[in-house]
């Protein structure tokens, strides 16, 4: 038996991954299964295929797929191979995910998107260890029913201001990837110019900077605590608790007098 794969979106890269996600919506929990099987023998990538998705859903699964390549090149077990993987996806995400979001018939910039996202998932499988991006975007999924490349764009650049220590080492590696000029920047900021390009570019495809259109506020942070500690991705690094309730209300809706004020 041949096992053939056609993605249809830019963003998992589940084509050539070994790992596949289970929801268990009972538990409401995610996890993971792992598994050298689980792989394809082909994997074909049809840039017409993916024609037809929805810019919102182009955008933010080309963001799981950045999210990816940053959380394999800032891993504890990345090495030179999956470096090259992830800088170079990082890269062309950055150039074409505009591209795509904008002009959905861009054939060029949608089989890009295809090559970076299946370049950033092997990258991300190859260096998996410390990933807490996804531990939180995976307990945000389950509990909450946001897509996970939804999830990852909202998170990303507020977990890694959370966690400065797991990035600093390596970010002015990674901001060249970006395509920023930091020749002899300090990592601190560095690390500030990264999350802002990553914000901006965020803003420039139309997503969100908050769960609130999902109606997350800050009655609902005391049960992802929880949530995301339990969550199996967690198990090789723990996110701690006053950190988790950090980014929580960061991305949290604001509260409604704040939000009166605003309109006023």
């Amino acid at each position: 038996m041949c096992l053939v794969y056609i993605p249809t979106t830019a963003g998992t890269g589940s084509e050539v991954s070994p790992i596949a996600v289970v929801y268990n919506d009972r538990l409401q929990i995610k996890t993971n299964l792992s598994s050298p099987f689980i792989s394809a023998d082909i994997a074909l990538l049809d840039p017409e295929l993916t024609v037809g998705l929805p810019p919102r859903i182009t955008a933010f699964t080309g963001y799981d797929a950045l999210t990816h390549a940053v959380e394999a090149y800032f891993s504890p077990r990345a090495n030179p191979m999956t470096d090259a993987f992830a800088l170079h996806a990082t890269k062309i995400i950055v150039e074409n995910l505009p591209k795509a979001v904008s002009t959905g018939t861009d054939l060029q910039a949608r089989s890009n998107m295809l090559m970076a996202s299946a370049m950033a998932i092997t990258s991300f499988s190859l260096a998996i260890t410390a990933i807490p991006v996804h531990n939180m975007a995976h307990a945000f999924g389950a509990k909450i029913g946001i897509p996970h490349g939804l999830a990852n764009a909202v998170l990303l650049p507020n977990v890694m201001g959370a966690l400065p220590h797991l990035y600093l080492p390596r970010i002015n590696g990674f901001a060249e990837a970006l395509g920023l000029s930091v020749y002899d920047v300090e990592p601190k900021a560095c690390l500030q110019q990264v999350i802002a390009f990553i914000r901006e570019l965020r803003s420039g495809i139309g997503l969100p900077d908050t769960f609130a259109e999902f109606g997350f506020d800050e009655k609902r942070i005391a049960d992802m605590v929880p949530a995301v500690l339990s969550d199996p991705t967690a198990l090789a690094f723990k996110i701690p608790s006053d950190t988790i309730v950090q980014i929580c209300q960061e991305v949290a809706a604001a509260p409604l007098s704040v939000q009166e004020e605003s309109s006023r």
